[in-house]
């Protein structure tokens, strides 16, 4: 809820003359709770023909000093080269805390929270505000949203969902 006011969220695919924030990514199953993280590949997968074994991304970011009253924007970067299939949308959540690490289970269950916006894969830009206080800690989780979605990146490559400023 707290970004759904003031964040208008979208894809850029093109790269960014902004600096990222750095993000410690990880693969969150919907179907059993393990949470297995990502050093080679990010993936979001959800069809209606897997069984309910739908993958979303918990991705955590930590506010910098550099930040410090500069306005941020959060995005989402593929290569050229991607081929996202399905809806080619990914909706965006909070969390209610940032994932312990990889681990067979995460009580009390899924920490989703509020539903922040729907990203397209496509080229756009989103909307700058005001960046959160330095340290402060922040996590989305990405979830596809038709009935198939496929989509994946290489975090050690750059890509995938990131915040700039």
């Amino acid at each position: 809820m707290l970004f759904k006011a003031i964040l208008a969220i979208a894809i850029i695919a093109t790269l960014a003359i902004t600096a990222p924030l750095k993000a410690r990514q990880e693969t969150y199953s919907v179907y059993n709770g393990v949470i297995a993280a990502a050093p080679s590949l990010v993936e979001i997968y959800k069809s209606t023909g897997n069984g309910g074994k739908d993958q979303s991304a918990l991705v955590t970011f930590t506010y910098p000093a550099a930040a410090k009253n500069k306005q941020c924007q959060l995005e989402f970067h593929l290569p050229a080269g991607a081929s996202p299939a399905g809806s080619k949308k990914i909706q965006v959540f909070s969390s209610n805390k940032p994932a312990p690490g990889p681990t067979s289970s995460w009580a009390p269950g899924n920490q989703r929270n509020n539903h922040i916006g729907t990203l397209s894969v496509k080229p756009s830009l989103a909307f700058k505000t005001p960046c959160k206080a330095p340290g402060t800690v922040e996590v989305f989780e990405f979830v596809g949203v038709g009935d198939f979605d496929l989509i994946n990146w290489s975090p050690s490559s750059g890509y995938g969902p990131r915040i700039v400023y």
